[in-house]
C-alpha cells in the first residue's frame, strides 16, 4: 500500500464542507492540499497564502479607514470648538458642543470595538471548529504510525486543551477586554482617574494569562508526547520482533509493516502541514483586520494630539489597548494550535 492509497481511507467530506463555508469564494480542497504537502510542492501553497494576504490587506484597510477618518474629523472639530470658545461670550455653549463631539468620538470607538470584538470572537470559534473536525482525522493517522495509545492520548489531551482554551478565551479574556474599554470611557469622565489601577490590573492579567497558557500547553504536550511514545515504541518493537521470528513469512510481514509505517508517517506529515496552512488562512484576515484597526487608532490619536486635543487623544490611545488585546487573543489562538500540531509532528 502506498501513501496515496492509505490517504484514500480518510474521509474529508466534513472538512471540505467546513472549508466551503469559511472560504465560499475560494475553493480550497483539504485533500488536495494534503497531497500537495506529501509531494513536496510549494508553488500552489505560496500563491494561495499570497492571495489570502492581499485579500486580508484590502479588508483591513476598508474596515479601519472609516473609523480613522471619523475620529480625525471629530478631533479636528473638537479643537475648533475649544479654540472658538474664547472668541465668544457664551463659552458654556461651546463647551457643551465640545462635550457632545467628544461623546460622538466615544460612540465611534465603541462601534469600532464591537466590530473588532466580533472579528476576534469569530476567529476563535472558527479555529475551534476546525480543530474539532481535524482532530479525529489526525488521530487516525497517529494510530497507523505511533500506535493506538498515542492516538488515544493525543485525542484526549487536545480535547481537554480545546475545551479549556475555549472557556478561558471566550468567557474570561474577551469579557475582560470589554471591561477595559468601559473603564477607559469612565476614566475620561472623572478627573482623578480612579479606574486606572483596575485597567493596569486587567492589562497585566491578560498578558500574563496568555503567557502562562502558552507555557502550560507546550510543557504538558511535550510530557504527554514523551510518555505515550515510549509505551507505543515498546509495544511496537515487541510485536515486530515476534512477527519477524515467524519462519517463511516473517521477513515479508516485517517489510510490509515497515512500508505501512513509512506511508503512515508521510500521511501524518501531510495532514499536519495542510492543517497548519489552513489555520493560517483562517486567522490571516481577522489578524490583519485587527492590526489595521489598532494601527488606525494609534495614528488618529497621534494626529489629534498634534492638533492640541488632549482629552480625546488620551481616550483614543487608551482604548487602542483593548484592540491590541483582541489581536493578541486571536494570535494566541492561532499560535496555540500550531504549537500543538507541530509538537505532534516533530516531537513524536
Amino acid at each position: 500500500m502506498n501513501a496515496e492509497g492509505l490517504l484514500g481511507t480518510f474521509d474529508f467530506r466534513t472538512m471540505e464542507s467546513f472549508l466551503e463555508r469559511v472560504f465560499p469564494q475560494n475553493s480550497i480542497s483539504f485533500g488536495q492540499l494534503v497531497v500537495e504537502m506529501m509531494s513536496g510542492g510549494t508553488e500552489f501553497d505560496v500563491s494561495l497564502l499570497w492571495k489570502a494576504f492581499l485579500k486580508a490587506l484590502l479588508y483591513g484597510i476598508s474596515d479601519s479607514k472609516k473609523m480613522f477618518f471619523t475620529l480625525f474629523v471629530l478631533g479636528l472639530v473638537s479643537v475648533i470648538l475649544y479654540n472658538a470658545a474664547g472668541m465668544f461670550k457664551e463659552k458654556q455653549t461651546m463647551q457643551i458642543a465640545n462635550y457632545f463631539v467628544t461623546m460622538l468620538g466615544a460612540i465611534a470607538l465603541i462601534q469600532g470595538f464591537e466590530i473588532a470584538f466580533q472579528i476576534c470572537q469569530s476567529c476563535v470559534e472558527l479555529v475551534m471548529d476546525f480543530i474539532r473536525i481535524f482532530l479525529p482525522v489526525y488521530c487516525l493517522s497517529l494510530g497507523f504510525v505511533k500506535g493506538a495509545m498515542t492516538a488515544y492520548g493525543y485525542y484526549q489531551f487536545v480535547f481537554v486543551v480545546l475545551y479549556l482554551l475555549q472557556q478561558i478565551l471566550i468567557h474570561v479574556f474577551l469579557p475582560l477586554t470589554k471591561c477595559f474599554i468601559l473603564l477607559t470611557f469612565m476614566n475620561g469622565l472623572v478627573e482623578d482617574k480612579r479606574f486606572e489601577g483596575i485597567q493596569k490590573l486587567i492589562e497585566k492579567g491578560i498578558g500574563t494569562g496568555l503567557k502562562c497558557m502558552t507555557y502550560l500547553v507546550v510543557g504538558t504536550g511535550m510530557f504527554r508526547t514523551l510518555l505515550t511514545v515510549r509505551v507505543d515504541h515498546l509495544n511496537k518493537t515487541v510485536l515486530q520482533k515476534a512477527v519477524a521470528a515467524i519462519p517463511a513469512v516473517g521477513d515479508v510481514t516485517d517489510s510490509a509493516t515497515q512500508m505501512i509505517l513509512s506511508c503512515g508517517s508521510l500521511v501524518q506529515g501531510g495532514l499536519g502541514s495542510a492543517a497548519l496552512i489552513v489555520l493560517v488562512l483562517i486567522c490571516l484576515t481577522p489578524l490583519v483586520k485587527l492590526l489595521f484597526l489598532y494601527g488606525s487608532l494609534q495614528v488618529s490619536s497621534s494626529l489629534i494630539g498634534l492638533l492640541g486635543e488632549k482629552n480625546m487623544t488620551k481616550t483614543t490611545a487608551e482604548a487602542s489597548k483593548a484592540f491590541l488585546f483582541l489581536f493578541q487573543i486571536a494570535f494566541f489562538t492561532l499560535l496555540m494550535f500550531m504549537l500543538i500540531i507541530g509538537l505532534m509532528m516533530y516531537q513524536m
